[in-house]
């Protein structure tokens, strides 16, 4: 996003990486958005849930922290992390966000939000499958994914709605208030920020929870017989 402001960097080059790389990316992410899920309701379908067109995602381990923090993933990452991305992908786009909040959120999709909740999720599998003990705090577990993601949520959305105003990136005072040049932003600005800072906070939440399930079901757990260890709770 920054080098397409480089004025060093020439403008075939540009056009190249906006446009043919660009258009592959987009598709291996497509590619991946869809099989996830279509691997998802094949598996369901085997089991047994055929009932209309959605029963399989109604009757999907919702409960299991797992399962809810990879679709949360996907949908963060590949949903708002790659519209983003390529939204703010485009020369002319990114010439005026490069700089502001707005790159700040989608940055946050796709690294903080989606790659970091599939590997929260991740945890939970491995846990009782390598280092062979429970899982402490199953509600706790089961909850934290929705937490963090949400939180995610509104710290990526507040971020952009408040990057697409002109908030700046890495600057103390985001919103000029105490410039020697008088300035201001749309008022709106500070409703985003607002939402960014909640969101900040849930996630900071969620992911206490995660740090705090992790370390003590791995050093507190009880053991686990190989026959015990299991991916569905």
């Amino acid at each position: 996003h920054h080098l397409l402001t480089d004025p060093t960097l020439s403008p075939a080059h540009k056009v190249f990486n906006t446009s043919y790389f660009l258009y592959l990316a987009v598709l291996a992410s497509m590619i991946h958005a869809l099989a996830i899920p279509m691997a998802v309701e094949v598996a369901q379908r085997k089991k047994g849930y055929t009932k209309g067109l959605f029963e399989w995602l109604t009757k999907a381990p919702w409960g299991e922290p797992g399962f809810p923090a990879m679709i949360f993933s996907l949908l963060i990452f590949g949903f708002i992390g790659g519209i983003t991305g390529v939204v703010y992908g485009t020369e002319q786009l990114s010439i005026k966000s490069h700089n502001t909040w707005a790159m700040t959120g989608h940055f946050h999709a796709t690294v903080v939000g989606g790659t970091t909740l599939a590997f929260m999720g991740l945890t939970y599998y491995v846990i009782p499958l390598i280092f062979r003990r429970e899982i402490i705090g199953k509600k706790w577990a089961s909850a934290q994914p929705y937490v963090y993601a949400a939180g995610m949520i509104l710290l990526i959305l507040g971020m952009a709605g408040a990057g697409t105003l002109g908030s700046p990136r890495r600057h103390w005072d985001v919103t000029f208030a105490d410039s020697i040049i008088p300035f201001s932003f749309d008022p709106t600005v500070l409703l985003f920020t607002t939402i960014a800072a909640l969101g900040g906070i849930l996630a900071a939440v969620g992911g206490a929870m995660y740090v705090g399930v992790s370390v003590l079901s791995v050093f507190l757990g009880r053991k686990l017989a190989p026959n015990e260890a299991k991916l569905v709770y």
